[in-house]
């Protein structure tokens, strides 16, 4: 798999083999709680190289969607991971 370097962090990001998954992707990444600060700036950077404009907020981003009739789902919450801890942490 590719990847790209992004300029301003470093971070390298695979270029996935289906280009249209990307935006449902980064996005289910951006609606997760833990995607705050930073992590959220690069996340809505990549949003913006996808969709060609800037992303000042997460909001931003749903208005855009919702305006282009993106086909995201903003009214389900992010599924959780499983509660079983990993063989290392269980009981």
């Amino acid at each position: 798999m590719a990847t790209r370097r992004v300029p301003s962090k470093g971070f390298e990001l695979p270029h996935p083999p289906f280009p249209s998954l990307l935006g449902a992707i980064l996005f289910s990444f951006l609606e997760m709680p833990t995607c705050v600060g930073e992590v959220r700036r690069v996340i809505l950077d990549q949003l913006g190289n996808r969709y060609g404009r800037r992303f000042d907020t997460h909001w931003d981003f749903v208005r855009y969607a919702q305006e282009q009739g993106l086909n995201l789902d903003f009214t389900t919450p992010p599924k959780r991971p499983d509660r079983k801890l990993p063989p290392l942490f269980e009981e």
